[in-house]
């Protein structure tokens, strides 16, 4: 990969990619529009290999009903860059066939504050305040409506912003105008921000929204393709962000803005799915039979020699380290195994 790294009243990084997909990152500052490179992999899917981790049946939903698993469509909420009222009337989402609808529409909602706010437009949000995760992927699957008006965006915080104990991950965020993920702390102007082209965004399409969420690293995937990463050691986000407790889907009128016809907007969300990494042992080395060291990450493996390692149940293993994996004399893998290797920097 390529980069041009630009120190001018902002700083930008440019990423090119294999597959014409293109990526940029911004650290710490406001990017411009004028920045914005070309890219996107247009209904362009991959298979993307999910071994070590293990998918959260207890954090996941494959929308089929609703409450599930602590996401539900939350009543009354509010937020400074929502310039519209939340409600849970089935009349602003819908649920068919394993497809959430959430819409946006031009309907008068006043608040139950004293005094109240009066807002022109109602909208629906999916919610779950009990995910407490940190490591993880998170994956998203929906089709994105066209208004320069509108936001919609899948998105995590906990605590408060302005405060040192705000933490906020938005997987995506579009603005029609741009779309991009961030990894923020303290607030919204300490972080880092990986750019995506909207040019040939077409709200007809499903995308894939995948988030790997790792020690010191962040990498961004579109439609299973890998598309730009924020790393510790080079871009302004934290080694370390607290677990992420609140999770929320969801279709706004932006602040200050005003949407235009037709209504009702619709955001579609297919699912939401997330995995766990098991980091348990992220300081440990593993010397042992085989069939204990995958599905977690570990400091450093060894597997053959005097650690037999013969794998022949026709599987699929995976072996993840920080520091160094070795495959030593004796190691076998059997015909119709599937077996893999990661190395993640900590």
């Amino acid at each position: 990969m390529k980069k041009l790294l630009t120190f001018l009243s902002v700083l930008c990084i440019f990423g090119v990619a294999m597959n014409n997909i293109f990526a940029q990152k911004d650290s710490c500052l406001t990017v411009p529009d004028t920045c914005y490179l070309p890219l996107f992999p247009v209904a362009s899917l991959v298979t993307i290999s999910t071994m070590g981790w293990g998918y959260d049946s207890t954090s996941s939903t494959e929308l089929d009903f609703l409450p599930d698993n602590g996401w539900h469509i939350h009543d009354g909420y509010s937020n400074n860059n929502a310039d519209n009222g939340f409600s849970d009337s089935t009349a602003y989402w819908e649920l068919n066939n394993g497809i959430l609808n959430l819409y946006l529409k031009n309907d008068t909602f006043i608040t139950q504050e004293i005094p109240p706010d009066t807002f022109l437009y109602t909208a629906a949000i999916l919610k779950n305040d009990d995910i407490d995760m940190t490591y993880g992927y998170y994956e998203v699957k929906v089709k994105l409506p066209f208004d320069v008006n509108l936001c919609t965006s899948f998105w995590g915080i906990t605590g408060y912003s302005g405060t040192l104990g705000y933490r906020e991950i938005d997987e995506f965020e579009y603005f029609t105008k741009n779309l991009h993920s961030n990894i923020y702390h303290i607030n919204a102007q300490y972080g880092g921000q990986m750019y995506i082209d909207t040019a040939n965004i077409d709200s007809t399409h499903w995308y894939i929204f995948g988030l790997e969420w790792l020690p010191k690293k962040y990498n961004l995937f579109v439609n299973n393709h890998f598309i730009e990463d924020l790393d510790y050691d080079e871009d302004c986000v934290e080694d370390y962000l607290a677990p992420i407790d609140h999770w929320l889907l969801w279709i706004v009128n932006w602040v200050n803005k005003e949407a235009q016809p037709p209504f009702p907007k619709v955001l579609q969300c297919d699912y939401i799915r997330i995995y766990n990494l098991n980091y348990d042992n992220i300081n440990f080395d593993f010397y042992d039979d085989w069939s204990n060291y995958d599905y977690r990450v570990w400091h450093t493996v060894r597997l053959g020699n005097a650690y037999n390692a013969v794998i022949n149940d026709n599987g699929s293993h995976s072996v993840w380290a920080t520091d160094g994996i070795t495959l030593d004399k004796g190691f076998e893998v059997a015909k119709g195994t599937e077996f893999t290797t990661k190395i993640y920097k900590q």
